[in-house]
C-alpha cells in the first residue's frame, strides 16, 4: 500500500523530492546502477535460458528505467506469472514477472519447439504445466539475476511458488523507489517480456559493494605492502677471489686458506635471495669487515673474473 506521507514541513519536503528523484537524491547514481546490473546480467540470463532449452534464443536488453514498487504489477494480466523473493536485507529484493507472450515462448521452446517457431499466445488462465515451466524459468533467471560473490543480491533459494490469476489481483507492494529492467526473450516477432524490479535501496546495496570492495582491497594491498617493507632477507657479499684450475679447486680441504693476491679487485656484490642488488667496494673497518655500496647492479656489467665467498 502506498506509504503516508509525513505532515511536518521538513519530513513532507523529503518525502516528495524522494518520490521525485529516488532515495539518494541521485537519480543518474540510481541509472547507472542499474544499467550496470543489467547489462551484467544480459549474458549469464541468456546462458541460463538456453541451457534450459537446449538451443539458442534471443534474449535482449530492452528497457531499464526508474520506477514506484507500487508499480510493479501495473497492467498485470491475471494469466502472467510473478515471483517475489527475498534476501538478507529485503523482503522483495527482487520480484520478476513474464508476461503471457513470454510464457507461450518458454512453454513452446521447453517442450522441443525449434529455434524459428512461432510461440502461441495464452488467452487462458495458466495451466499447472505452464506455471511449473514458468517457475523452472523463473528459477533459472533468479539465478542470473542474483550473481556470486559480493556482488550477490543474496537471493534466498529455493524461490517461493508463482503467484498467477486471482492470486495476481490481491498482491500490493509497500511504495518506495524502485528499477525496472525488461529483457525480450524469444526471436524478433514472436518474442515475449521479461521484467526484473528491485527496490533502489537493494540495488544501491549491491552498488556500494563494488566501491566497498575496492576500497577494501586498496587497504590490504595498503596493508600488504607495508607488512612486505618489515619483512626480513639475507644480505651475501661476495668478492672476487682469483682463479684457479679445476686440479686445485679439487684438492681444496675443509680449513684451507685462499689468500687474496695484493692486487684482487675489491669490488663486491651484495646479493639477497639470489639476486643481486648492488655493485660494492669490499674494506675493513677496524675489526669488521664491511662492503660499500657503489651503484645499482645491472646485469652484464661486473667486471671480476670468478665470485668467491667473503
Amino acid at each position: 500500500m502506498p506509504e503516508t506521507m509525513p505532515k511536518d514541513g521538513n519530513g513532507m519536503e523529503a518525502s516528495v523530492l524522494e518520490r521525485l528523484i529516488g532515495a539518494t537524491g541521485a537519480p543518474d547514481h540510481v541509472m547507472r546502477a542499474a544499467r550496470n546490473f543489467a547489462e551484467r546480467s544480459l549474458k549469464p540470463l541468456e546462458d541460463a535460458l538456453n541451457e534450459l532449452f537446449g538451443h539458442r534464443i534471443d534474449v535482449e536488453l530492452t528497457d531499464v528505467r526508474v520506477d514506484r514498487m507500487a508499480a510493479t504489477l501495473e497492467g498485470c494480466a491475471s494469466n502472467e506469472a510473478v515471483i517475489v523473493t527475498a534476501s538478507s536485507i529485503s523482503p522483495d529484493a527482487l520480484t520478476m514477472r513474464l508476461d503471457t507472450q513470454a510464457i507461450g515462448v518458454i512453454v513452446d521452446h521447453l517442450f522441443g519447439a525449434g529455434p524459428d517457431m512461432r510461440a502461441g499466445i495464452l488467452e487462458h488462465e495458466l495451466s499447472q504445466m505452464e506455471i511449473d515451466a514458468s517457475a523452472l524459468a523463473l528459477q533459472k533467471a533468479a539465478g542470473a539475476f542474483n550473481g556470486t560473490g559480493w556482488r550477490s543480491l543474496q537471493i534466498r533459494f529455493p524461490l517461493p511458488p508463482v503467484e498467477t490469476g486471482d492470486a495476481l489481483r490481491k498482491m500490493s507492494f509497500r511504495d518506495g523507489p524502485s528499477v525496472r529492467v525488461e529483457y525480450s526473450i524469444g526471436a524478433p516477432g514472436h518474442s515475449g517480456t521479461l521484467v526484473a524490479v528491485l527496490p533502489q535501496r537493494v540495488l544501491l546495496n549491491r552498488a556500494n559493494a563494488d566501491a566497498g570492495d575496492a576500497a577494501a582491497a586498496g587497504k590490504w594491498s595498503e596493508r600488504f605492502s607495508e607488512e612486505v617493507l618489515y619483512s626480513q632477507v639475507t644480505l651475501q657479499a661476495t668478492v672476487p677471489a682469483g682463479t684457479m684450475s679445476l686440479g686445485e679447486v679439487a684438492e681444496l680441504k675443509r680449513g684451507q686458506l685462499i689468500e687474496l693476491s695484493a692486487d684482487a679487485p675489491g669490488e663486491a656484490r651484495l646479493s639477497a635471495r639470489n639476486k643481486t642488488l648492488f655493485m660494492c667496494e669490499f674494506g675493513r673497518l677496524g675489526q669488521n669487515y664491511t662492503v660499500r655500496i657503489k651503484s645499482a647492479y645491472r646485469a652484464g656489467t661486473e667486471s671480476h673474473e670468478g665470485p668467491g665467498a667473503a
